[in-house]
């Protein structure tokens, strides 16, 4: 079972982070028990401050019972495997110099954890100029691994599961990268990447359980929030928050996976593939830069939570099957996408969150933009009871209309007959009857015979004022919106998906 605590993910200041002794000491292992900290381990006897040497003697599993700070670890050619284990964040190690050094045939392994509990402080660390160099890192049961500074992931594997924990996961921190890593990310586990940071030419794989219950508002809220808890920790998840840029990253989103782009963070030069059952989000300020985006059947490109206008991108292809999400409004803004090359529509499907408003104006959008040319079509998703969505084309546009019919949508006379009043009133309403008909133009399919049936044989007169009962604040879709993420705190080094309570260990600093 998942559980409850919640921890605000602000990486601390630790003490010798990011820092070496002035006289480090090295040191290789003999291991006659499992005890990094032990100076018995070691050869001198004293536990390593610089590099530590590893080779084919000593345990082959190495545990910490307290905190390390040390310049790296270098691994002699002919070392046997060895398997290091963090268990929770007080007894994590920090490689400030070399980072990891393999000389030998077998990667090592680093297991980081944290008792089931989200870590406010990473388990494993690498910083300044520090390297993972090709090890095999599993961030679970809460545990974290941070890359700082010019720190880089190299070219090693990663891999983030939630375990026992509500997340577990990478974080990227100020000018670091994640190079060439292989980087998956599975049921509750993250990835993010704060201001600065880059994902560099890695290649990065979210998986997950489902996406009925995530929110990608309530995301955004609890990634610069710690007093609000994520929606849901059935997916796994890449995030780019403020000015972090995905480089030339492969990217790719399979059920349950999700990419989200906040603040003003950019795709830059990646290629991100959608497949069914994942998402990408962009929102707030963020670009798609000259971003590849593909979205085969079954997966989601969402829009709704970016700010009105178009938004920057490379090529699009939107197979048959694919979603296209966007926000529009009765006075003709709306999301959409200005490409830089081409765009390659196969059948999608355009969904829609119409902000309440009169629509008798029949307004027009472009929804896509490319500069390299459109072909093929899109699909509307008819989902109004009052506005029925059309879509056109020419050489480098693809254009939405919405044609607003309050008649069309009655199916009794009677019905059609208060539509047709509302019809021909609609285009000079003003005040609570603009309000009025804002509230009903909007109504999904099967609510907009309960919208006329409440107006039935009310006089003209009392439409400004008559309380619509169509459920209409509990059953409609909510106008997603991004909070303000230039004002959201992104000078804090970063803020983590968290549960329920904070939980910082006695004696570990939370600085952020």
């Amino acid at each position: 079972m998942k559980n409850s605590i919640r921890a605000s993910f602000a990486i601390p200041l630790l003490s010798g982070f990011g820092l070496t002794a002035a006289h480090a000491q090295n040191a290789a292992w003999t291991g006659t028990t499992a005890d990094f900290n032990s100076a018995s381990n070691w050869a001198p006897a004293a536990v390593p401050t610089g590099t530590a040497f590893f080779g084919a003697t000593g345990s082959p599993v190495v545990t910490f019972s307290s905190s390390a700070a040390l310049s790296g670890f270098t691994f002699n050619a002919g070392a046997q495997a060895f398997s290091f284990r963090s268990t929770t964040e007080t007894a994590g190690v920090t490689l400030s110099g070399s980072g990891i050094v393999n000389n030998a045939v077998i990667a090592p392994a680093f297991r980081v954890a944290n008792r089931g509990f989200v870590a406010a402080s990473p388990g494993l660390a690498f910083t300044n100029g520090a390297s993972a160099g090709n090890a095999a890192i599993a961030n679970t049961d809460g545990g974290v691994t941070a890359f700082l500074g010019n720190s880089t992931a190299g070219t090693a594997t990663i891999v983030n599961s939630g375990g026992s924990a509500f997340f577990s996961g990478t974080v990227f921190v100020g000018a670091a990268t994640a190079g060439n890593a292989v980087i998956t990310n599975n049921t509750g586990g993250i990835t993010q990447f704060n201001p600065s940071a880059s994902a560099g030419g890695a290649t990065i794989v979210n998986n997950g359980g489902s996406l009925a219950s995530f929110n990608i508002v309530r995301f955004i809220d609890a990634l610069t929030n710690p007093a609000v808890s994520p929606s849901a920790n059935e997916v796994g998840v890449t995030a780019f928050v403020g000015t972090s840029t995905a480089g030339n990253a492969s990217i790719t989103n399979n059920l349950a996976g999700v990419t989200a782009f906040l603040g003003s963070s950019t795709a830059d030069a990646a290629t991100i593939v959608t497949n069914a059952g994942g998402a990408t989000f962009f929102t707030g300020a963020s670009s798609g830069g000259t971003a590849n985006l593909i979205v085969n059947p079954g997966g989601t490109l969402d829009l709704t939570a970016h700010a009105l206008g178009g938004m920057a991108a490379g090529s699009l292809t939107l197979a048959a099957g694919s979603a296209y999400q966007i926000n529009v409004t009765a006075a003709g803004r709306n999301n959409g996408l200005g490409l830089s090359g081409t765009a390659t529509l196969q059948g999608g499907t355009v969904g829609l969150v119409a902000a309440p408003g009169n629509y008798a104006r029949n307004p027009s959008y472009t929804i896509v933009s490319a500069a390299g040319g459109v072909s093929g079509t899109l699909t509307p998703a008819n989902t109004f009871a009052f506005l029925t969505p059309t879509l056109s084309y020419d050489a480098n546009n693809a254009y939405l209309t919405l044609s607003q019919s309050f008649a069309r949508g009655g199916q009794t006379a009677n019905q059609r007959a208060v539509g047709s009043a509302l019809d021909q009133a609609a285009p000079s309403a003003s005040g609570d009857f603009a309000s009025t008909v804002g509230v009903l133009a909007v109504l999904p399919s099967g609510q907009g015979a309960a919208g006329l049936n409440a107006l039935s044989g009310q006089p003209y007169a009392n439409f400004g004022t008559l309380n619509v009962q169509t459920g209409y604040a509990t059953s409609m879709p909510s106008v997603r919106r991004s909070p303000p993420l230039a004002t959201a705190r992104h000078a804090v080094v970063s803020r983590w998906p968290k549960h329920a309570k904070r939980h910082v260990p006695r004696g570990v600093s939370a600085r952020g």
